[in-house]
């Protein structure tokens, strides 16, 4: 054999390697929560869905911002869907409304036409991240439940009583102030 038919078996080689991990990552069942085994594979589907709704949400909402950004509005709806106020689904959380107001303004815009598909993939990365590892990420917004830009945040403070938990580039992290209960919430 010559050095170029080794040179060629070599990258073929490298590529069958690369397409056999790449079909491994997508059988191979993925962890839920720490503690549980494996996760059955009819729900893959779902978990990638429910991603996908926390990239859009982290998309829509914060894609100019820098990455530490990003993952604070990820951990808004994180949290929220940890939070027994809101739906049990990632997805839930984004596409939520209370009559006729959404929880995201992006939702009620019907506005889901991602332009640039560099920064979503991107975002993409980070949500599965945030999604599958949210437990022991540290949060950036200190259990905020809300965040709005800062512009906007002198009339919100007008009608709600709010505890700013953090600012994180153009947006404010916030908790309610329960009245009846004294605590954030």
């Amino acid at each position: 054999k010559n050095k170029f038919q080794i040179k060629v078996r070599r990258h073929h080689m490298g590529k069958i390697a690369l397409l056999l991990l790449a079909f491994a990552a997508l059988v191979i069942p993925i962890p839920l929560t720490k503690g549980s085994i494996t996760t059955p594979y009819h729900l893959i589907n779902d978990q990638s869905k429910q991603v996908e709704c926390l990239a859009k949400n982290i998309y829509f909402e914060s894609r100019g911002e820098s990455k530490k950004g990003q993952v604070a509005v990820g951990f808004v709806t994180m949290n929220r869907l940890y939070n027994s106020k809101y739906p049990k689904s990632v997805c839930g959380v984004v596409y939520q409304k209370r009559g006729r107001e959404c929880q995201f303004s992006w939702v009620c815009k019907n506005h889901e036409l991602i332009s640039d598909k560099n920064s979503f993939n991107s975002i993409l990365v980070l949500s599965r991240n945030l999604y599958y590892n949210f437990e022991d990420i540290k949060d950036p917004t200190n259990g905020s439940l809300f965040f709005c830009e800062q512009r906007a945040f002198h009339t919100l403070k007008q009608y709600h009583n709010v505890r700013v938990m953090t600012k994180i580039g153009n947006h404010i992290f916030y908790k309610k102030h329960d009245a009846r209960n004294r605590t954030s919430i």
